[in-house]
């Protein structure tokens, strides 16, 4: 995904995560602290996902904890206020108890306002541990401080504000270096181009050990119906941007097989190949368009065969 802000001198990285979800910071700096800290996380878990644990360990010479987990201070008050994102696979508490070498901040770091350490998941979240793909990716990302479901996992799969993030992290300026080509209308009428994006999509992560066999990926008899669905869906409501991608993930989910995937969050992310393909591939605002002009060129005398017809596009 190409964002100008993200490659530039100022990394607004954050201010877009909560633009594009809450819309809080639009006018006015977001000070709320629930959305502060929402926002801070969920950053802190994409930057967890994307990256790979031999390379972001915490061993720099200023309280090294040797942790893989993103830690995040969201106060300028010397409160000590932060966050944290999450990594699979950090030191257990029973065998992180030596204060001078601390692993896990899940462990260790109290916070200043429950006092306590900071709540762990219920469940084994899906941490990719690679570089992004597709936006699709963000998917995976984690939200260790909504209030309302700590832990809970972006929805990509229905129509929430979540897949906002789909349409602003694909942003693409008519002048970029690496313009995008055949680009498919969200709106299209043509079911089997439809269907050709998300054939043999992958249903889940294959950066694993083993590799999954079969491949894990969307088969033409799924792809043929929720290609249908999903037109049938923009038929009746046309999408207006990439946000949609969540509410047309929803209409074509019914065709795609969650049969083999374990229960919880690798069976909710089955649908999302639907999101993951469409998301980098489609837009809603232009179609591609050629016209054929056929015309007759030179003169020619009575009774001569040939018209002299020439194709121009």
């Amino acid at each position: 995904p190409h964002v100008p802000k993200l490659r530039g001198g100022r990394n607004d990285f954050f201010q877009i995560l909560d633009y594009a979800m809450t819309q809080a910071n639009a006018n006015v700096e977001d000070t709320n602290p629930p959305n502060v800290a929402d926002i801070m996380s969920l950053g802190a878990s994409l930057i967890d996902q994307n990256d790979a644990p031999a390379d972001d360990a915490d061993v720099g010479p200023t309280h090294p904890t040797g942790t893989h987990i993103t830690i995040i201070e969201t106060s300028s008050d010397s409160s000590g206020q932060f966050v944290l994102g999450w990594e699979n696979g950090e030191a257990a508490a029973a065998a992180d108890t030596n204060p001078a070498t601390p692993h896990n901040p899940y462990n260790w770091i109290t916070d200043p306002i429950t006092h306590t350490t900071k709540p762990r998941p219920s469940f084994t979240p899906i941490v990719l541990n690679h570089a992004f793909s597709t936006v699709g990716d963000f998917g995976y990302g984690l939200r260790p401080e909504y209030a309302s479901n700590r832990f809970q996992r972006l929805d990509f799969h229905t129509a929430n504000a979540n897949a906002n993030l789909l349409d602003f992290f694909t942003y693409n300026p008519v002048d970029h270096d690496y313009p995008r080509v055949g680009i498919v209308n969200l709106n299209t009428k043509n079911v089997p181009v439809m269907a050709a994006i998300l054939q043999s999509a992958l249903k889940k992560d294959i950066d694993v050990v083993p590799t999954p066999t079969p491949y894990p990926i969307v088969s033409p008899p799924e792809a043929a119906p929720a290609a249908q669905l999903i037109v049938n869906t923009t038929s009746a409501q046309p999408a207006l941007t990439r946000a949609d991608i969540g509410r047309l993930t929803a209409a074509g989910a019914s065709a795609i097989s969650t049969s083999g995937f374990a229960a919880g969050e690798e069976t909710e992310k089955v649908p999302e190949a639907i999101a993951r393909a469409l998301c980098e591939v489609t837009q809603t605002r232009t179609w591609n368009l050629m016209i054929d002009v056929i015309a007759q060129t030179g003169r020619y005398a009575p009774g001569t065969p040939s018209h002299g017809e020439q194709l121009y596009r």
